[in-house]
């Protein structure tokens, strides 16, 4: 124990007296009738606090209090702030910029590239030579920004079968024909 975690000690004993802390473990079913362009919210919350307490444990769940504001703006753009400004650096945080792992929260590894939230990247091979063939650190990856706003982007999570959309329609789609 640091010198900064015994200087805690005494705070955290006097609070412990003096108040009642009970566990209040994430509720899905309170977002359950949050449903955005199909997206249950709840199913959402579900899935992936399956995945991290398999990964991680119980306590590390994502609390249901971050898609709450949904039921005042139940948008696709609000969802997307939520998952881009809140979920993803949170998770970055629980698996210390493991993005494999996060990307299996996130069932992004089953996904097409296209619904993938965070995608490994390609370097330039003349960044090291031609002997290098893969980073000394690990696959490289990038957040797609614009996956935040496909609706099959969200439904992957819970299932990759869910994502009614072909490829070429989303493409065309952005493309604006």
């Amino acid at each position: 124990m640091n010198t900064a975690d015994r200087s805690l000690s005494g705070l955290d004993i006097a609070l412990r007296r003096r108040f009642i802390f009970r566990e209040i473990p994430p509720n899905p079913d309170l977002l359950d009738e949050i449903i955005i362009e199909g997206i249950n919210i709840g199913t959402i919350l579900r899935t992936m606090n399956s995945r991290i307490e398999v990964l991680l444990n119980a306590d590390h769940c994502l609390g249901h209090a971050y898609f709450l504001p949904l039921n005042k703006k139940p948008t696709l753009t609000h969802l997307a702030s939520i998952f881009r400004d809140q979920i993803i650096p949170l998770l970055q945080e629980y698996f210390f910029e493991d993005w494999q792992k996060i990307r299996w929260i996130l069932n992004d590894h089953r996904k097409k590239n296209i619904f993938c939230f965070i995608s490994p990247s390609q370097w330039d091979d003349s960044l090291f030579g031609p002997e290098v063939t893969e980073p000394m650190k690990g696959n490289v990856y990038k957040i797609n920004d614009l996956n935040f706003s496909h609706v099959e982007s969200y439904l992957g999570i819970i299932d990759v079968n869910l994502a009614p959309a072909k490829e070429s329609e989303i493409v065309l789609q952005e493309s604006g024909e």
